[in-house]
């Protein structure tokens, strides 16, 4: 259920601001992290499967698109080939910072390190800045809720709080903020 609602807030918000293309390699990304993100939420664990798949969607998707770009626009190859290439080298960048973190005595899982892989791949086809911009909302809107569990007395600092559907979470916006 949470999927559908995902897919057709983003068909919506994509389609009326005049991003089809984007909006409809979105919808997969969306389902997908939804699904892992839910999973995450209950189990506390990303499942590979899901996040593969995501990735795998992702490469295709910049394949293709950069293919289109030359023999149906007519784009010169390093121009077609270059939001790949950035959203390959934000994934790298993503996942390594992410993988510093997590060997650091911080909680953080390999779980939320591919999860950044993935979130780094799917924004950095916007933007390195939309890239970033995920991340940093992802960690702010975990650091929220966690303060709000521990005010609220529903959590203290010995407990585990889930990041991936804050870092999500945060993908999601940077994307709508990026069309916007």
């Amino acid at each position: 259920m949470l999927s559908v609602c995902l897919v057709a807030a983003f068909l919506g918000w994509g389609l009326q601001a005049h991003a089809p293309t984007q909006t409809l390699l979105a919808l997969p990304v969306v389902t997908l992290l939804a699904s892992a993100c839910s999973v995450d939420a209950v189990c506390h664990r990303l499942p590979n499967r899901l996040l593969g798949a995501t990735g795998t969607w992702l490469v295709g998707a910049a394949a293709l698109t950069a293919l289109t770009r030359i023999l149906a626009c007519g784009t010169a190859p390093a121009d077609a080939v270059w939001p790949a290439a950035r959203a390959l080298l934000c994934a790298v960048g993503a996942s390594g910072v992410l993988l510093v973190m997590a060997v650091l005595p911080s909680g953080l899982g390999l779980g939320d390190v591919k999860l950044g892989a993935v979130l780094g791949g799917w924004l950095g086809q916007l933007s390195a800045a939309a890239a970033v911009t995920g991340l940093v909302l992802g960690f702010l809107l975990g650091g929220v809720a966690a303060g709000l569990l521990i005010v609220t007395r529903r959590a203290d600092r010995r407990d585990h709080l889930a990041l991936g559907p804050y870092l999500a979470t945060g993908g999601w916006l940077a994307w709508i903020l990026t069309l916007a």
